[in-house]
């Protein structure tokens, strides 16, 4: 699909007849290498059902080669009722102007859907709106199986899911992306059930204004027979809080057993910059939490309240094992816990750090 006279189809007549009759199987819509000025909008698709899977990517493999951008102001795609579809080594970018320029909008109720090995870019910057990042979910109607994996993600932020506390998003993998310098959120995900947040590298430099968070979900009940998982990730530079998390739980056994252990290790938090009242990693109510082979560290003339602080009371247990803690800058604590009288039911473990 393209614009040359070699292509099968040109690009707009591609989209149009997808939109227009559906597809039924297995369709792979393969790319010339080009840039696409079109807002693109997979909801409701006729077909996209169990059986039948859609497939969005390149000819060469090369995510720089096919660039699809927003002509005016709404998402440069759309998913809505989409089940079984893979975006895969294309650049999306928002449109390039306004405060809501996002590359990529889950609008809700789809189901399998992977996202791998992209460029995507909101050309939005220092905007406090939400929706002005790379990928953005906002619905009623939860999404489920959700894979976003391998992608480099630039502009006013990178991930902000948002489902609702009657239908929780249901089973998410946000694995191996890179989020350079965003201003509202790294990756922010609110009633979205986590499988895990692991190996994503976000960073912006300490000279630039700070982001108010590096990771922040909240508002998880985990995934069943999971231990829901926060691992190895790198969140460096100017940020308010490099992790906060708040109401994580993760599902034992069976479907509404919330006692297993929330899993955070082997992250690397390292807060730069000015930010009195915020601390580099804060834990919130909530489950049980297994925080350990950790790095958290303020380097020299940046200034954080605490390094870590866990708001113990009215939570779960936790364990706090193993960790590096290294303050070159300016804080109170390491690590503080307002667990009070109750701090010794809580903290089963303050070890080898």
């Amino acid at each position: 699909v393209g614009n040359s006279p070699a292509a099968d189809l040109g690009f707009n007549q591609a989209m149009d007849i997808l939109t227009r009759c559906g597809i039924s199987g297995k369709v792979v819509l393969k790319l010339e290498k080009g840039t696409y000025h079109r807002n693109l909008d997979f909801s409701s698709i006729v077909g996209m059902e169990r059986n039948a899977s859609l497939t969005l990517t390149s000819v060469s493999g090369r995510d720089s080669d096919v660039v699809i951008i927003a002509d005016k102001e709404a998402p440069a795609l759309t998913l809505a009722n989409t089940c079984n579809f893979t975006l895969e080594k294309v650049t999306l970018k928002g449109y390039a102007n306004g405060s809501s320029s996002t590359a990529l909008h889950l609008a809700g109720n789809n189901r399998n859907l992977m996202v791998r090995h992209c460029i995507l870019r909101t050309e939005a910057l220092n905007s406090s709106n939400a929706s002005g990042v790379a990928i953005y979910g906002n619905s009623i109607l939860p999404d489920t199986l959700v894979r976003i994996i391998g992608n480099r993600m630039t502009g006013n932020g990178g991930i902000c899911l948002n489902a609702s506390s009657a239908q929780h998003g249901h089973d998410y993998v946000i694995d191996s992306n890179e989020i350079i310098s965003p201003y509202v959120y790294g990756i922010y995900t609110n009633y979205c059930n986590i499988r895990t947040i692991s190996h994503n590298y976000i960073h912006k430099q300490a000279s630039e204004t700070s982001a108010e968070y590096g990771l922040y979900p909240m508002n998880t009940y985990g995934v069943a027979c999971q231990l829901s998982r926060f691992s190895c990730n790198r969140v460096h530079g100017a940020f308010n809080y490099a992790l906060s998390v708040r109401e994580q739980y993760s599902k034992g056994r069976f479907g509404n057993d919330t006692s297993a252990p929330v899993i955070i290790s082997n992250n690397e938090f390292i807060c730069s910059g000015y930010s009195t009242g915020n601390n580099v990693v804060f834990r919130g109510v909530g489950g049980h939490v297994l925080f350990c082979n950790n790095t958290v560290l303020v380097p020299q003339g940046a200034t954080r309240t605490y390094l870590v602080m866990f708001d113990a009371y009215n939570s779960g247990h936790f364990k706090f094992l193993n960790n590096n803690l290294v303050n070159y800058g300016t804080t109170a604590y390491m690590v503080y816990s307002n667990g009070t009288d109750k701090q010794e039911d809580y903290a089963d473990a303050w070890d080898y750090n």
